[in-house]
């Protein structure tokens, strides 16, 4: 039974790392298209810079509430 819980804290863990590392890309890619990127398409790369972000906060949050409530 302990194992099972450390690999569930394993897991979350990394996911979380996961989640934490698409949110600061993303950050530092909403940065670099919307103030100083040349490309024509750089407002729909930051959209989807933005989206990247949202999946990677919903990864983190998930995470980490699902370590702390089980």
């Amino acid at each position: 039974m302990k194992i099972k819980i450390i690999f569930l804290i394993m897991i979350s863990r990394l996911v979380r790392g996961i989640g934490m590392g698409l949110g600061a890309s993303a950050i530092a890619f909403i940065i670099w298209f919307l103030f100083f990127s040349v490309d024509e398409y750089k407002y729909f790369w930051a959209f989807l810079a933005i989206l990247q972000f949202f999946v990677g906060y919903l990864m983190y949050r998930f995470a980490y509430s699902y370590i702390y409530d089980e």
